[in-house]
């Protein structure tokens, strides 16, 4: 793996936990978010292609887009189950409790199974680059995910995931640009 893309994967992974939890604190700080988790997904994609794996770029994608749909799909339930709330009926607070169930359910799964994918993307780059620690971090990863209904316990095991895949980018064995192509 490159230079470059080993300093941008592991930056990326540490600015991303530094950004996900003054988040919660601070107003705005989404969009540092979105642009470390972008940096994120350049550094996987180079990676696969430095390499050699098309697999890690193809789960990378998978994952993304799941991700997006189940953003959308949480944006949906909330909509429904704010208008439900407004609606002051009793049909409409039980009608907010039903949606809200049912579509943080289907959230969730939509959420887990981009993160198995997410995991394949490590799996891919941990054995293309011989540092299982990827690896490793991506099922740190998949497991907070399932975790996160447990509120708190979720979050705090996927920053420990996004961590350890932080130090995999910075302990991966280094190739420089002219000697990736060549044969030993």
């Amino acid at each position: 793996m490159e230079h470059n893309t080993k300093m941008l994967g592991g930056i990326s992974c540490i600015a991303l936990v530094v950004f996900s939890v003054l988040g919660s604190f601070i107003p705005f700080v989404g969009v540092l978010t979105l642009i470390a988790g972008i940096c994120l997904l350049v550094a996987f994609f180079m990676a696969g292609n430095q390499l050699h794996r098309s697999d890690v770029k193809n789960n990378v994608i998978i994952s993304i887009v799941l991700s997006i749909v189940g953003t959308i799909v949480l944006l949906m339930v909330m909509g429904a189950s704010f208008a439900a709330v407004l609606s002051g009926t009793d049909t409409g607070l039980g009608a907010f409790g039903a949606t809200a169930i049912i579509g943080g359910i289907i959230c969730w799964i939509i959420f887990i199974i981009g993160s198995w994918f997410w995991y394949k993307a490590s799996v891919g780059i941990a054995e293309g680059s011989n540092t299982p620690l990827f690896k490793t971090g991506g099922l740190v990863l998949f497991i907070g995910t399932i975790l996160l209904v447990v509120f708190g316990i979720g979050a705090i095991v996927m920053l420990v995931g996004q961590i350890m895949q932080a130090i995999a980018f910075f302990n991966a064995p280094e190739n420089s640009p002219a000697s990736a192509g060549s044969v030993v």
